[in-house]
């Protein structure tokens, strides 16, 4: 089963009400996280790929028209900072889907909020 750690909590992926709820993310690694994330072409191509369907690697690769070096960097970098989930066991077959089908990112004068929806793997 794979995990998420959304503000010092970890959630199943697949639990009953995870993809119900909205989430604030509030720790400011989290938000710098998505935020610096959203900024990077390839890393936001990789995360539009994988919102309506889980992909395979080479499936990524393709479809966001990014070298294969430079897509593994970017798809581990990811992993590593909770915007994408990865399902299966071996590198052929493991397939990537991005952590929230939704967020909502609000700026106000000195503060950024960020919501998220999660996705579940049912």
């Amino acid at each position: 089963m794979d995990f998420i750690k959304i503000e010092n909590r970890s959630m199943p992926f697949g639990s009953e009400n995870y993809s119900q709820e909205w989430i604030s993310i509030e720790e400011w690694n989290g938000v710098k996280a998505i935020l610096e994330s959203y900024c990077d072409d390839q890393k936001r191509s990789i995360i539009y790929a994988v919102m309506d369907r889980p992909l395979a690697f080479l499936e990524i690769a393709k479809a966001c028209n990014i070298p294969l070096a430079s897509c593994h960097r970017k798809i581990n970098s990811l992993l590593e900072q909770g915007l994408l989930v990865g399902k299966g066991s071996n590198s052929r077959t493991k397939r990537y889907r991005s952590a929230f089908k939704e967020m909502r990112i609000n700026v106000k004068k000195d503060t950024i909020d960020i919501d998220v929806k999660p996705f579940s793997w049912a």
